[in-house]
């Protein structure tokens, strides 16, 4: 008798949890995208090239949110469509198309993604990169770029929103020092 009681009340835990996850609300999961640029179409632009951008860290697919000081969480339900150091290499090419009537040999920019959270401790976001200018005379600079924005109601959309804007003004920043190499 107890032997069966046991095999009952065992087949019924097994039962609920392993059942606990049908009762489970679902929840969608969200996939954050840069927005494209339309190409200016400058034949006066420099001829770039990015053959090395990569990311450090955890820093994948999943959204990563530092809750404390010390304590990050990566984000099952907010995603990047694809991994940081992807989204930028695509914006960065963007920002500077090939343009077939230019022959001049290119510049070779590498970037690497430092940081890129919400930080919900000290509500902003984070991102921070090193980049290098390789000019075609064989010159080499070396860059850093951080961006810092406040964001009372950090949500994965104001998240999104100001890695876009990151993103926009390390391809200005990348513009400029170009420019200055000239």
């Amino acid at each position: 008798m107890k032997k069966r009681l046991f095999c009952t009340l065992s087949f019924l835990i097994l039962l609920l949890t392993t059942t606990s996850c049908i009762f489970r609300p679902y929840q969608q999961v969200n996939y954050y995208d840069i927005a494209s640029l339309s190409p200016d179409g400058n034949p006066q632009a420099p001829n770039v090239e990015f053959p090395l951008v990569t990311v450090q860290g955890p820093f994948r697919t999943k959204m990563v949110f530092r809750i404390a000081k010390h304590k990050v969480i990566f984000d099952e339900f907010n995603r990047w469509s694809q991994a940081p150091d992807s989204l930028l290499r695509r914006f960065l090419e963007q920002c500077f198309p090939k343009n077939p009537e230019n022959s001049k040999k290119p510049y070779k920019v590498t970037v690497d993604i430092l940081n890129i959270e919400g930080d919900r401790f000290n509500k902003r976001t984070v991102f921070t990169a090193d980049y290098t200018i390789k000019a075609p005379d064989g010159t080499v600079r070396e860059y850093s770029f951080s961006k810092e924005q406040k964001a009372e109601n950090l949500t994965p959309e104001v998240f999104a929103d100001n890695i876009a804007s990151a993103f926009s003004e390390l391809s200005e920043s990348i513009r400029k020092n170009i420019e200055k190499q000239k």
